[in-house]
């Protein structure tokens, strides 16, 4: 475990140098100092460089370098005190993260398949038509990018499965760097506190949302970055959209958050805004990094897939490596359906009934909607604080403000989602953020915020991140301390499929491919096609004789 908390921090120092120098060095701004809420241009800055190299070289080759030249400007930042927080907060809160995280277990997806996307992006460059081996490599998260490039790894260690802890450790410590009680803080606050409370009283280890950590997922990270752009528009509205860093920090959280997980696309909402309030974005150098991001990785897809956005069929082409926009499209359906048919999907196969009628809805809030706590307890405390808002605000009326408008933006979302899509981790910062965003305005209007010192919230969070480690200290055993968790995966149930083109196929019967090092999936075909063009490993689609 302090193997595992050790090299986090050696993570966070990199992330940080990073962040040092695209804001000084490439935004070339003069005399900065570097926030705690800053760790997103060093998370941006790494993951670009990492779309780029991966066009031409796996990144396994690049990742000790990277993170020497990190350490590097973050030493040169600390002699420069160039850093304006307290790491000592900082790594309080990131011990508490990574001890959960490490008596978490497997999820379903990880070893079903972002293990394997992982190792396809750190052993190879782009590698074109990888979603004809299985569908789900289809997948273009950059969050995954972002985690091939920084996995220092050691033998049976791999940092990959820890990240998503290291930027929840900084969520919560952007609690403790504020002075004044505002509408942000007070919103970060609450969000933060339902989030680690609702794991704490959470009958099954730490809750349905924190029991992921420990694993190299993209729902934890990209509902995190949702919630940091709720609480970064609440600050630019504090000070009348004016702060550009803060404009800035929204857009990097924005583009990192839908590449994460493209069903947040809705957030480009507010990009949109921010542009159209401040004119001179649009001749912004940091255009030339958005334009240059977006172009790397929609480019990327397109080679893993066929598809610019996967999976969505309009944007797919037919080239020989491209997935077939029937497989495509069933799997996006599939996906929808099996949602739809939460909890017992005895009829996701069943396309009528789950996409083609509304007969799902009755049956999926009569037994999901209404049985998870996470879901009724945001829904009530939304009914509540609007009811609470009516009755403060019956005789007054206003122009809604700009702020106002992101809540109805959040409520067009949760539909948008909900209707498409129900499943629940997807979208659980946004249903966090529903419960909490209009108590906000109920502390506002009651002056309450008036009575709550800041001192206050920063010892709230340290007493909920103790109880998480009181409630996990039935698994800790003193030697854990001196060493590091070893995943254990059963590879017993990998069988051969055949040998194709001079490569050896594998597939699991049991959806766990993992870190299987030779090809594996999980769906087999009869036949595979691979070829080498110019260096380049291209997985053709079977062709229909």
């Amino acid at each position: 475990m302090l193997i595992t908390f050790t090299v986090s921090c050696i993570v966070l120092s990199v992330i940080f140098g990073y962040s040092l120098i695209f804001k000084q060095f490439l935004l070339n701004k003069k005399n900065i100092l570097i926030n705690n809420i800053d760790f997103i241009y060093g998370i941006f800055l790494l993951t670009l460089i990492s779309l780029i190299l991966n066009f031409f070289f796996p990144l396994k080759i690049f990742t000790i370098p990277i993170c020497i030249i990190g350490l590097i400007f973050f030493l040169y930042g600390f002699s420069k005190k160039k850093f304006n927080f307290n790491f000592l907060f900082l790594f309080l809160f990131l011990f508490p993260i990574i001890f959960i995280s490490y008596f978490n277990g497997n999820n379903v997806d990880s070893p079903m398949y972002h293990l394997q996307i992982i190792k396809w992006i750190k052993n190879y460059k782009a590698t074109f038509g990888l979603s004809n081996l299985e569908i789900r490599y289809g997948m273009n998260a950059s969050w995954h990018s972002f985690i091939s490039l920084m996995d220092i790894n050691y033998n049976s260690f791999s940092i990959k499965y820890y990240l998503n802890s290291i930027v929840l450790a900084l969520i919560i410590n952007e609690i403790t760097v504020q002075k004044i009680v505002k509408k942000s803080n007070i919103f970060l606050f609450l969000t933060v506190c339902y989030l680690l409370f609702f794991s704490f009283i959470h009958p099954f280890k730490n809750g349905i949302i924190l029991n992921h950590l420990g694993n190299p997922e993209i729902d934890i990270i990209s509902n995190i970055f949702f919630i940091l752009i709720i609480y970064i528009f609440f600050k630019l509205d504090e000070n009348n959209y004016s702060d550009l860093n803060y404009t800035y920090l929204l857009i990097f959280f924005s583009i990192l958050c839908i590449t994460s997980r493209i069903i947040f696309i809705p957030v480009i909402i507010l990009v949109i805004f921010l542009y159209l309030k401040n004119k001179k974005l649009f001749f912004n150098k940091i255009n030339f990094f958005l334009i240059l991001f977006s172009f790397c990785w929609l480019f990327k897809s397109f080679i893993i897939s066929g598809c610019f956005i996967f999976p969505s069929t309009i944007t797919c082409f037919d080239t020989s490596w491209a997935t077939s926009f029937e497989d495509v499209r069933y799997h996006a359906q599939e996906t929808m359906s099996y949602n739809r048919d939460n909890p017992f999907r005895q009829y996701y196969k069943d396309f009528d009934y789950t996409l083609n009628s509304n007969k799902w809805i009755v049956p999926w809030l009569k037994n999901y909607f209404v049985q998870t706590a996470l879901l009724m307890i945001s829904f009530s405390m939304l009914i509540i604080s609007s009811i609470i808002l009516l009755i403060m605000n019956f005789k007054k009326f206003s122009k809604p403000e700009p702020i106002e408008y992101l809540i109805g933006s959040v409520f067009i979302f949760i539909f948008y989602i909900w209707y498409l899509s129900p499943e629940i981790r997807y979208v659980s910062g946004l249903i966090i953020s529903t419960g909490t965003i209009l108590i906000v305005y109920i502390i506002f209007n009651t002056k309450l915020n008036n009575q709550i010192p800041f001192k206050f919230m920063t010892i709230c969070v340290i007493i909920l991140s103790g109880l998480l480690i009181y409630k996990n200290t039935k698994y800790f055993k003193v030697h854990h301390l001196f060493e590091h968790q070893t995943r254990i995966f059963n590879y017993s149930h990998i069988f051969k499929v055949g040998n194709f083109d001079g490569y050896e196929v594998f597939a699991s019967n049991i959806w766990q491919c993992a870190e299987f090092k030779d090809i594996c999936l999980n769906k087999p075909k009869k036949k595979y096609h691979f070829t080498k063009q110019n260096g380049y490993f291209f997985i053709l689609r079977e062709s229909k004789e």
